[in-house]
């Protein structure tokens, strides 16, 4: 049996549509149906009821299915073992990134890239952390690169990359421009401009300020 007549019913169990089955296939529905025909012959068992216009998996397909799934996985994986022990790395990453760190993400993806060209990688980019985190929870992001979430899912797990302070910047003819450390009650003191309400960071900030009133 052949993998590609299994790509092509596991496309089909999961769109239930002959047309929009074919179109994600980028084949004609003649060459879908006749692959679906053939594959039942084989098996000796029919993986579609039509009724109508409307296909159903049959028990049988739905059994045959998650073979199938397995099997193309199983492929998959084996296709790319060969290749890791060629030292020929393929496959996807989608990482997220929060917009002030992606200086950071840019050096290490042209080192990515340049050691891995034959990687596919896609990058999303916010300004919220909880955005990422719901994304990697829904497994649309493999990992992202963000400040540390509080109140996230138990699923989520996050390792410190680095520790970055928060700095007071003024010119350096400003007062407190001598000082080497800066108290959250001394920003009573001089009129300051904060990050914009939206941003993960402001937040933290806003917390703080109200948990020291």
């Amino acid at each position: 049996m052949e993998l590609t007549p299994l790509k092509y019913f596991v496309k089909l169990a999961d769109v239930l549509s002959f047309t929009e089955a074919s179109k994600e296939l980028f084949i004609t529905q003649s060459t879908l149906s006749l692959s679906i025909k053939q594959l039942e012959e084989e098996l000796g068992v029919t993986l579609f009821d039509r009724i109508g216009k409307k296909i159903y998996l049959t028990d049988a397909g739905r059994d045959f299915l998650d073979c199938s799934r397995k099997a193309i996985e199983e492929v998959a994986y084996g296709i790319q073992h060969l290749k890791e022990m060629q030292h020929v790395y393929t496959g996807k990453i989608k990482i997220g990134v929060i917009y002030s760190l992606f200086p950071l993400l840019n050096i290490c993806v042209l080192k990515f890239t340049k050691a891995f060209p034959k990687a596919e990688l896609s990058i999303v980019y916010s300004h919220s952390v909880l955005e990422l985190v719901e994304l990697i929870n829904s497994n649309k992001l493999d990992f992202a690169l963000s400040y540390n979430p509080q109140d996230v899912s138990a699923l989520t797990e996050s390792t410190e990359y680095a520790c970055m302070p928060l700095c007071v910047i003024v010119h350096e003819n400003h007062p407190v421009a001598i000082r080497k450390h800066f108290s959250l009650s001394d920003l009573n003191e001089f009129p300051v401009i904060f990050l914009d309400k939206e941003l993960y960071t402001r937040k933290v900030i806003d917390r703080m300020l109200a948990q020291y009133r």
